[in-house]
């Protein structure tokens, strides 16, 4: 690939960092004009190195390489499957490189349709938050397809530490919503640890400095922390669509799809980052814990 012509969809929290990255190493970039503040700082920052256009299907047209990093399948849909959507400007070959956390459904059917566009789509939703993307330290997990994948390698390498071929496609989107349920299970501990402290009436603040440095070693703020995580209405809603089913007497079957699953991480995602917000507020004795969280 002689030049590097990237269309880059999604200036948010992550996407900015990544868009600074790859602004370095491209030979043209391309956005997409948008209200969003983020975008028009950034288009006002670096206006001079790149080329702002009307609609995702110019963008396309433009582009060998695009990354999109938006916020869920109804984004997704929105900027590949829309009139003037990306899917209808591909150019033969073209890499797409989705790092949105989705669902598997939606990312294998973006591939399906770029596949018949002779294109290769690529979902790699990221780990490492604000940080990771800030420091190009993030860690990626690919599904889509293996002959590809060092090309999109060479793309990925200026903003991450870490990129890992899960499989065919969506089975990125798979080990993310893995990942979340590892997560699920720091922030379960963490919840359940420090409302038994408050219920004993520990002070809260001397039990987070033992903690810090002992076996247990968790931290946050149990207040904030607790009503993050009790008031998501997302979060319980579709926790309630799990079903159980019993199937003889020591036999359980959890049933849920993978929309649910979806869901459930980008509910947990918005928990976690509040309780970073939180645990920053701590200075010193919160920062190992705070890096750990971070790299989820």
């Amino acid at each position: 690939m002689s030049k590097i012509n990237i269309g880059f969809v999604g200036l948010g929290i992550m996407g900015k960092h990544i868009a600074n990255y790859l602004l370095k190493n491209s030979s043209n970039f391309y956005v997409i004009k948008r209200n969003s503040k983020s975008t028009k700082d950034f288009i006002k920052t670096n206006k001079r190195n790149l080329v702002v256009l009307d609609n995702y299907k110019q963008l396309s047209e433009s582009s060998n390489i695009i990354i999109t990093c938006v916020g869920d399948d109804y984004d997704l849909k929105s900027i590949f499957l829309g009139k003037k959507g990306i899917i209808n400007g591909l150019k033969k070959n073209t890499l797409i490189i989705d790092h949105t956390t989705s669902s598997e459904k939606i990312s294998k059917e973006i591939y399906t349709r770029c596949r018949k566009k002779k294109c290769y789509f690529f979902d790699s939703p990221m780990s490492g938050g604000e940080v990771g993307a800030k420091e190009g330290k993030l860690s990626l997990m690919v599904g889509g397809s293996k002959k590809k994948f060092d090309d999109l390698k060479k793309i990925t390498k200026y903003y991450s530490k870490s990129c890992i071929y899960m499989g065919p496609s969506g089975s990125g989107q798979l080990t993310k919503m893995v990942n979340q349920i590892f997560v699920a299970n720091i922030i379960q501990g963490l919840a359940e640890g420090l409302t038994f402290a408050k219920d004993k009436k520990l002070d809260i603040k001397k039990l987070l400095k033992v903690t810090s440095v002992g076996a247990g070693h968790f931290d946050a703020d149990i207040t904030s922390f607790s009503t993050t995580v009790a008031s998501d209405k997302r979060l319980k809603e579709n926790i309630k669509e799990i079903e159980y089913k019993s199937h003889g007497s020591n036999k359980t079957n959890l049933i849920i799809t993978s929309k649910q699953i979806s869901n459930i991480a980008s509910s947990i995602q918005k928990c976690k980052d509040e309780v970073i917000d939180i645990l920053i507020n701590y200075g010193d004795i919160m920062k190992e814990s705070l890096r750990v969280l971070q790299e989820c």
